[in-house]
């Protein structure tokens, strides 16, 4: 049998899988309007409201943020929290 190396063993696997875990994980939104790509009714509900919350005491950031939700339902949950 050849001989070795330490920590040579599995080499390139780790690496595979590093990539395959960050194929598999979906970028985090930089715009509202991308929230809704997000799998889960709840992810796209919690990455709005990361959008939402810090211009909250700002009416008009506010009223624009709230305008790219284009879902109706989806803008009452926001207003929910915000209450």
């Amino acid at each position: 049998m050849g001989r070795r190396e330490p920590g040579g063993e599995g080499r390139g696997t780790v690496g595979a899988g590093l990539l395959l875990a960050l194929a598999a994980c979906a970028a985090e939104p930089r715009r509202i309007e991308d929230c809704g790509k997000l799998r889960g009714t709840a992810a796209v509900e919690n990455c709005r409201w990361r959008f939402v919350e810090p211009v909250a005491d700002d009416p008009e950031a506010l009223r624009a943020a709230l305008a790219a939700i284009p879902e109706a339902a989806s803008r009452d949950l926001v207003r929910l929290r915000l209450a």
